[in-house]
């Protein structure tokens, strides 16, 4: 595993990737951090946790809508590899962004 550090509204978190994989998961941080910025402007006032988890259902809103939309000769075993590898990163950022939270209390 290879050590990368994204920023994700203002705040830097450390991530372990596959070699190789470091420019990949630094757009998906970018895009995920768009997505909480733009989250912020329309819900004005609302604590970063509540951004966090609003655009953690939108995101998973539109994998459930794709993988509902997804031809029958999709082959299902690569959906479902697919999408236990997206669960498994959006599981791992989730428990280092619970874990920042613990250490700072």
């Amino acid at each position: 595993m290879k050590s990368i550090k994204v920023t994700i509204l203002n705040k830097q978190y450390p991530l372990k990737v596959q070699p190789g994989d470091e420019l990949l998961m630094e757009e998906v941080a970018q895009f995920v951090d768009r997505r909480l910025k733009d989250m912020k402007k329309h819900f004005a006032g609302q604590p970063n946790d509540t951004i966090m988890v609003l655009s953690c259902l939108s995101l998973a809103e539109e994998i459930f809508l794709l993988k509902k939309n997804m031809p029958d000769s999709f082959d299902k075993d690569l959906n479902n590899v697919l999408f236990g590898e997206v669960a498994e990163s959006l599981q791992e950022s989730l428990n280092q962004i619970n874990t920042t939270k613990i250490k700072k209390k």
